[in-house]
């Protein structure tokens, strides 16, 4: 299993870092190896979403499915997202958007994976701290820009 996690105070109102983080369909734009996302359903009623997730690193290309979901809890937001299917054992992430004034936010960002390839996992062991710090910056660099 692989885990990355991260803790950012950031200098934006809740409903604005909200919006960069449900907005799925511009993850290509600034997250590395994410090449494309497409929403096939949303429901309004249970606040979710469903989506295919186009990735590709070296020569490592796949799709998955998967859903995201928002709980609203008072003025906090937490999305969850799953994989449905794919090259995933598993897949779990979440984001957790603290409120802490008008115009700062507490983000907890967590993503836990495992392939179904035992090769996928072993080689993946070994650039994860690469994919992580890229990652990690591409999503503070949106959040500072915001």
């Amino acid at each position: 299993m692989h885990k990355i996690s991260k803790f950012k105070t950031v200098d934006l109102a809740i409903e604005k870092v909200y919006e960069i983080v449900i907005n799925i369909e511009s993850y290509s734009e600034f997250l590395p190896w994410c090449k494309k996302i497409k929403v096939i359903s949303k429901n309004e009623e249970t606040n979710e979403i469903f989506a295919e997730v186009w990735i590709s690193y070296m020569s490592f290309n796949e799709v998955y499915r998967c859903s995201i979901k928002t709980v609203l809890e008072g003025e906090d937001y937490r999305i969850i997202i799953e994989a449905i299917d794919g090259p995933f054992k598993f897949l779990y992430s979440f984001w957790d958007l603290k409120k802490i004034s008008e115009n700062q936010t507490n983000v907890h960002f967590e993503i836990e994976f495992e392939f179904k390839s035992f090769i996928m996992n072993k080689s993946s062991s070994i650039w994860l701290d690469y994919a992580k710090n890229k990652i990690i910056a591409a999503l503070e660099k949106k959040l500072a820009v915001a």
